[in-house]
């Protein structure tokens, strides 16, 4: 995957998980230099958590819901992390 791959993977990531204002942004967070990029990494950090938080006291539909968000999140710091 090139860096250009990755971005767009991310931005179609966040859209799925209707973080429109975040997709939006995607280059501008992603050019930011570390100690700002850690702090955009640590904001989905804390998305993922509350995520996975709502994922243990839901069932059915919501459950998925936020597995999903909580994997998509995972797979875009991991992306940021690998070619960021």
């Amino acid at each position: 995957m090139t860096k250009n791959e990755a971005r767009s993977e991310i931005k179609y990531l966040l859209n799925n998980i209707f973080l429109t204002d975040e997709a939006e942004a995607i280059d501008e967070i992603l050019s930011l230099q570390l100690p700002e990029l850690q702090e955009e990494i640590d904001y989905f950090r804390r998305l993922k958590d509350q995520a996975a938080q709502a994922e243990r006291t839901t069932s059915g539909d919501e459950h998925l819901k936020y597995r999903h968000r909580r994997e998509s999140l995972k797979k875009i710091m991991d992306l940021i992390y690998l070619y960021f």
